[in-house]
């Protein structure tokens, strides 16, 4: 059985296979991980700008 800490990590591990190999052979998929690096950032920013107020 695992544990949460591990769940999380195959979780992790499964979305990042998914984005090498099949997000990142497609125009599409390219445009869609440029575009979350892109944006991410903004947001989390965002979210912790509003924890500190």
């Amino acid at each position: 059985m695992m544990g949460g800490e591990q769940i999380k990590r195959y979780e992790l591990q499964t979305l990042r296979t998914f984005r090498d190999t099949w997000m990142k052979g497609s125009k599409e998929g390219q445009k869609s991980i440029e575009t979350y690096y892109d944006t991410a950032p903004k947001i989390v920013s965002a979210i912790n700008d509003i924890g500190e107020s």
